[in-house]
C-alpha cells in the first residue's frame, strides 16, 4: 500500500462521482474530509451511513493535510482526520487515473478546481464563517469558565484573583460562588460531552442492494490491484523515456 492512502465515506453512490466530470463537490465548510484508516468506524467523521468508498493514493492524496489541533473540533486530529489544502476548491481527476470495483474507487492523481456553484459557494462560505465564529466563541468560553473555576477553588495568587474580582460584576459572595461553581460544572460537561459525540459519530456501511453485506475490504483490495498494475506500468514508461547515460569518452592511447 503506498506511503499515505486515505479514505472518504461517501452518503452517495458512486455513480454521481464518476458521472460528474468525473467531480468531487465539497460540500463541509469548502473542504473535503477523509480519514487515515480503513478500518475505522468512530470519531473521524460525523454519522455517515456510506454508500460508497472513496480512496485517495499517491499524488491524490498530497492534496490534504492533517486536521490542526487548535480549532472548535481539534480533537479529529488525534482520529486520524484530514481535509483538503484549498478552501472553496473542488477536486477533479481524469478516468484514467481512477479505479472502481464495486463500490470502491482509488483515485491515484488529481487536483482542485474553484467551485463553478455560485449558490453552493455562498453556502459553503456561510458554513465556514459560522465555524470560525464558533472557533473563537468556544475558545472566549473556554478560557472564561476555566478562570471561574480557578477563582472557585482559590486556586489563583491573591494579587491575580483581587484584580480580576476587582473587574468582574458586583455580586454578593454566595451568587459569586455559585456562578463560578457553574462554570465548573459546564466545564466537566463539556469535557465529558466530547467522548459521547465521538461515539455517536461512526461510519455504518449501507448493504448491498440485494440485502447482503458489503464486503468493503476485497472491493478496496481489487481497486488498489488495478491502481498498483497502473503505477507499475507508468513507472516502466517513464523509465524508457529517460534519456540514456552519456558514457564517457576512453582515454586516448599514446604511442
Amino acid at each position: 500500500m503506498p506511503s499515505k492512502t486515505l479514505f472518504h465515506w461517501s452518503r452517495k453512490p458512486l455513480d454521481i462521482l464518476i458521472t460528474n466530470s468525473p467531480k468531487f463537490e465539497v460540500r463541509t465548510q469548502g473542504r473535503a474530509w477523509v480519514i487515515d484508516k480503513i478500518s475505522k468506524t468512530k470519531g473521524a467523521t460525523s454519522r455517515v451511513p456510506a454508500a460508497s468508498l472513496v480512496v485517495f493514493r499517491e499524488q491524490a492524496a498530497e492534496l490534504f493535510v492533517r486536521h490542526p489541533i487548535i480549532r472548535w473540533l481539534g480533537w479529529k486530529h488525534f482520529f486520524g482526520q484530514y481535509w483538503s489544502k484549498s478552501v472553496y476548491q473542488d477536486i477533479v481527476w481524469n478516468a484514467s487515473d481512477a479505479f472502481q470495483c464495486g463500490r470502491v474507487l482509488v483515485v491515484r492523481k488529481a487536483e482542485f478546481v474553484p467551485i463553478d456553484d455560485p449558490i453552493r459557494l455562498r453556502e459553503q462560505i456561510t458554513r465556514r464563517r459560522l465555524i470560525i465564529a464558533g472557533d473563537i466563541a468556544g475558545a472566549f468560553l473556554i478560557v472564561i469558565m476555566v478562570v471561574l473555576a480557578a477563582l472557585a477553588y482559590d486556586m489563583l495568587k491573591p494579587d491575580v484573583r483581587d484584580w480580576l474580582f476587582a473587574h468582574m460584576p458586583e455580586t454578593d459572595w454566595e451568587t459569586s460562588q455559585i456562578l463560578m461553581r457553574v462554570a465548573v460544572c459546564l466545564l466537566v460537561g463539556a469535557i465529558i460531552t466530547i467522548p459521547i459525540i465521538i461515539y455517536f459519530m461512526k461510519i455504518v456501511r449501507k448493504p448491498n442492494s440485494d440485502g447482503s453485506d458489503w464486503d468493503v475490504e476485497t472491493e478496496f483490495g481489487c481497486a488498489m490491484k488495478k491502481a498498483d498494475r497502473a503505477q507499475a506500468a507508468e513507472e516502466r514508461r517513464n523509465s524508457r523515456e529517460l534519456p540514456a547515460p552519456r558514457k564517457a569518452n576512453p582515454p586516448s592511447a599514446h604511442h
